[in-house]
This record gives structure tokens, sequence and C-alpha cells, in this order.
């Protein structure tokens, strides 16, 4: 079928529940009305082959039929694909278009047919295949091959349903059966009954529930029923949510013209209830069980990273609400695309560590698995307790002595606001002749533009009328001093320029570094590729930060190694990594070493910068932990 024919195709699915008229057609096709009839009299000669015809009416145009819906998802995928100017150069891309085929098929595929398909040999494709079965594996999807027929994928509907959501999705360009007719027909009806409820969910959330009620729309017309019995006795609803459920399922039916089995609204029942739709107004019943869960999820933290949350009630309210409708979903291994994941990784790596250690202690409540999304939206949890616990720190109370007028002191005032707000709070602006008025008593410094020579109890900063950035630095140090948490020294190793070919070797050679300095205990490096296998510390602009699950390391270091050039992590580059180890009960402030990190990885310039130094003093100046 020739490339405008396919166009034609795709425009016609694309309004499937409406006609168009060849000019319309046409002027998205840059070509004549006439040719447009033409074409599509060619196309009616072997469409219905292909599961589909064309109608013509008078005075409306044409419209797409589907007469076989399984002849046309085939004819879909076969053609439509070739048609996707994919890289078959590239391993990712090959693994694309095999997964779509084999995911949306349903019937066996030769290997020989793929090579040729994507001009690659059987070979390449084998390797390919390695790769794609580990991915499969995490929804126990299997690869199965007969002799003379091919291979195709065994495994649970309604896993192979988040497989086709995680996956595919995750690439736009891959159609899997549903237009943008049917995706906006069901999110405006979802948003219709959410005000008419008044009830608020994220838009992440709400997209994903779109995605699983059309995937579902589309493999129940292709016969593919889910067949697992969904436990949503513990899942009771009030009678408000549902009447907002019963009235969504009656509109899908109605709309896409199909009865729902029950085991289908029971998974689709399942999605709604985990949308985050559910909220303390709405639930019917406490689960003592996720608090206890919750209690126990916190000690640990406690133990892990030196940090005491649990008497963060806003944060336990936020983990109950979040937990209550998780639960089913980690049970069903209910994936949610995480949309924000890689954002979350790269801004906020401490909340995300916290969520990482808090997910296994659910997974090992529960006896479930929980996918790196999931943690993602577990961590924006942990980063809005970290800057309560960042907003709520006493501050420092300053006594600012000024000789030099108003205008002058209140500039500096401004300056040490900008700066240091959130750690500070002025509590006097004085001239010097009055220094024996001042509240000593209840103030922790002195900031002082001219010379003391009274005796006073408190110790003074000395800075320039008009502030430097050597001033602003002399107060952060003393500031950072002045924190107990930065009282123990960090060791701080930097190798630069290594020749390093791969991830296993460069994670070898840093434990046998790390060995012969006796900076670990012996799973030191166990640890660090369990915690890579669960979340990849790659977070892209070149840096990694490859760190163990808990403390286990014999000081507390920051081992930095730039190389010669970028080797795979992942599905990312890395030419620079920071490896971070925690003794046990460190004091060392690991929010602000993981900012400090946090800031690096978001700016380019600076890696790039850091890949340049030509000498360890040269990094240190750019690179300040």
């Amino acid at each position: 079928m020739e490339t405008r024919h396919l166009n034609i195709v795709k425009i016609l699915y694309q309004h499937q529940h409406e006609y168009m008229n060849s000019i319309s057609i046409a002027k998205l096709l840059g070509c004549s009305s006439k040719t447009i009839r033409e074409n599509i009299k060619v196309i009616n000669e072997t469409s219905k082959e292909n599961g589909f015809v064309i109608f013509i009416k008078k005075s409306k145009g044409y419209q797409l039929n589907i007469t076989d819906e399984g002849k046309f998802n085939y004819f879909l995928n076969e053609r439509f694909l070739k048609d996707e100017n994919l890289n078959f150069n590239n391993q990712d891309s090959r693994i694309r278009f095999i997964m779509k085929k084999l995911l949306l098929d349903n019937h066996y595929t030769k290997l020989e047919s793929l090579s040729e398909s994507l001009f690659v040999s059987v070979g390449t494709l084998k390797n390919d295949m390695i790769e794609m079965k580990r991915i499969l594996a995490r929804y126990e999807i299997e690869v199965v091959s007969r002799p003379n027929y091919g291979m195709k994928l065994i495994g649970k509907e309604f896993q192979i349903r988040y497989a086709i959501a995680e996956f595919l999705l995750n690439n736009q360009h891959l159609n899997i059966g549903f237009t943008e007719d049917d995706i906006s027909s069901v999110k405006s009806y979802l948003v219709k009954l959410l005000r008419k409820y008044q009830i608020e969910i994220p838009e992440v959330k709400l997209d994903n529930l779109v995605t699983h009620i059309n995937i579902a729309i589309v493999r129940i017309k292709n016969q593919l029923m889910v067949e697992q019995q969904f436990q949503i006795d513990d899942l009771p609803l009030t009678n408000e949510l549902s009447q907002f459920f019963d009235e969504l399922i009656l509109f899908v039916e109605k709309r896409f013209d199909l009865t729902l089995p029950i085991k289908e609204k029971d998974y689709l029942y399942i999605h709604f209830v985990t949308t985050g739709i559910m909220n303390e107004g709405n639930m019917i019943q406490k689960n003592n069980v996720i608090d206890s869960m919750i209690t126990h999820m916190l000690d640990h933290i406690k133990l892990i990273f030196y940090l005491d949350l649990i008497t963060d009630n806003t944060l336990k309210k936020n983990l109950y609400l979040h937990l209550s409708t998780s639960i089913n979903r980690y049970k069903y291994k209910m994936n949610i695309r995480n949309p924000m994941l890689n954002e979350i990784k790269k801004n906020y790596p401490f909340a995300f560590d916290i969520a990482l250690v808090a997910s296994k202690m659910i997974e090992k409540d529960l006896k479930v698995q929980i996918s790196e999304s999931e943690v993602g939206y577990l961590a924006l949890h942990f980063e809005m307790a970290l800057n309560r616990i960042e907003n709520e720190k006493e501050k420092l109370k300053v006594i600012l002595v000024c000789n030099s007028g108003l205008t002058s002191s209140q500039l500096i005032k401004y300056k040490l606001i900008q700066n240091f707000g959130n750690q500070i709070q002025i509590t006097e602006i004085i001239e010097l002749y009055n220094i024996h008025r001042a509240q000593l008593e209840h103030s922790d410094l002195i900031i002082s533009t001219v010379p003391i020579n009274d005796d006073v109890s408190l110790p003074i900063l000395y800075v320039n009328p008009i502030m430097s950035q050597l001033d602003s630095d002399k107060i952060q140090r003393y500031i950072d001093l002045k924190d107990s948490r930065h009282s123990e020294e960090l060791i701080e190793i930097i190798e630069l320029n290594k020749k390093i070919n791969s991830k296993d070797e460069l994670l070898e050679y840093l434990g046998k570094q790390l060995k012969n300095k006796n900076l670990i205990h012996n799973n030191f490096i166990d640890s660090v590729k369990e915690r890579e296998y669960h979340a990849s510390t790659a977070y892209g602009n070149l840096v990694a930060i490859p760190h163990p699950l808990m403390p286990l390391a014999k000081q507390t270091f920051i081992y930095i190694i730039t190389m010669d050039k970028p080797i795979a992590w992942e599905d990312k580059e890395v030419q620079i990594i920071f490896c971070l180890g925690l003794k046990k009960n460190t004091t060392i402030n690991l929010e602000k070493v993981y900012q400090n990190l946090a800031e690096i990885i978001n700016d380019y310039s600076k890696v790039l910068k850091l890949l340049e130094a030509d000498s360890k003093e040269s990094f240190k100046k750019i690179f300040s932990p």
C-alpha cells in the first residue's frame, strides 16, 4: 500500500466517528480532491482483507468502518509501524517495534519475518530478545516459541495491559488502536463527573485512568478479556462514589457499544479507586494495618537516615491516603505511569532515596513489588516533609550592628535576608554606641560592620558595609559549623580522567579502591548493585550517584571519579560519578549533601567544567560539597 493510501486510512481512522469529504482530506495531504477519490477506490479493492471498508455517503463524504477488529489491528501494526521512521540501527527502536507487534497481535510471529521487516540479522534480533524478555519479566509475561510457527507472548491479560500502558504509551508515536476521539471523549466525560461530584484528582492520575479505560476497550473489542478475579470487598465506596463509578461504566458501554463483563468492571473499579479519588471525606473505614505499617516505615527511615519524621502528622496523613488507595494497585501489579519520574530523581534525590527505603518496607510487609514510578510518587510526600523541616528549623537570632546610617543598615539587612532568610532572623539593628542595650540573652550572633571593643557574650562576625561574596561565604561557613549535623568531617576522594569501559568495571574498581582505603564493609558494593537494581542512580547530564541502600561505610565519604569518555549506565550515559558512603550514626547533614549534588545534576555547564578540570584543586574550586 502506498504512503498516501496509508495516510488516508490514518486520517479516517482518527475521525472514525464522523464523515470527512475529499476536499478536507486533500487539504491535509496536499493533493487534489480528485486524487483522494481515486485513491479511496484503490484502497477499497483490498480493504476487506485488512478488516475495514471506507463508506461513502452523498453530500457527507467518507467514513472508515472496521469490519474485523483483529485483522484491522494487525494491519495497523504491520503497516503503520513501517511508516514510523524508527531508526532500526538502534536496539531501543527495534525492541519497541517487536514489543508493539507481540503485545498487540496475539498470534505467532517468526523471527525471520521480523528480520526482514527491520533489515537486521536474526542473530542481532536474538540479542534484542534477551533484553526484551528482561523487560517483559517485570510483568510476568513470557515469550514462548513453537517450531514452524514462531513466537508469541503468554501472560495474564491484565499484566499485558499494564505492559502496553507502561511501555508503548511512553512512546507517543506508537499507535495502539484507539483514536484521539476515543481519548478525548472518555476524558471529557470523566472531567464532567469530577465536577458534578466536586472531586479533584491530579491530572496525571486522570490521564492514567483514561489510558487504562481505552486500553481495556480495545482489548475487549478484540475478545481479549481479563480472567483474574479481583478482591474488591476491601475497597468499599461511599454511595456518592459508587454512583460516580456506575455512571462512568454506563457511559463507556454506550459510547463504545459493548457490554462489560463483571471481571472487566472489577478491573476498572480497581483503577478507579486507586486514582486518588478517595480522600478523608469519602473513606468509609480506617485501616489500622496501614497505620501500623507507616509507623514501622518511619522508624526504619530514622535508623537509616537519622531523620525523625515520626512526629510529622501531615506526612502520616498523606502517606495513609496514598497507601489506602495504592495497596490494591501494588497487590495486582497495577502500574501507574509517572511522567515526572526523571525530574523527581534529578531534583529530589534525597527524598527519592527515602522513598526507596520506604518502598522496601512496604514490599516486605505486604509481600508485593513496587515500581520505580510508584517510588517517585512516594518521594513527593517525603520532599514536602523535608521542606516542612527546613521551614520549621529554628533560625539563628542575629543582632546587626552598623554605624553607616539607616540606608546602609537596611541594605545590609536586605542582603542578609536575601541570602540567609531561611537560616537567620534579624532581631535588632543598632548603632555601636547602643550595644549595651542589645538583647544579648535572646540572640545567637552579632554581625557588625564596625569593630566592637566592649565585652559581649556572643560570637561576632565582621562584614564590609557593602557586603561582598566573601562576607556571605563567611556567614554561611559559620551557620554550617553551628549546625551540629556538620560536626563530622566528610572524607572526599577525587580521581580524574580514569579509563573505564563499563558500569560493571567501574563498580568493581570502586569496590577495590574503597576496600584498600578501609572505608567500607564487605557488603557495600553488593548493596550498591542492589540499589541500582531497584532504581538507576544515573540522573542524566552524564552524572550518576551510586550508593548502597543503608549505611555500610566505616567513615562517611564521597568518592568522585571522572572518566575519559562516557559509559553506558542503563538508558543513560555517565562520565562522572559521586559515590556516597555513610557510616552508622553519621552527623553529616545528608539533605545538604544531596542538595549540592542535585544542583550539579541540573547544571550541565557545571558538569562540563568538572570534566574539564585537570587537577584536584581546580575540581574542588568548581565542586563544593
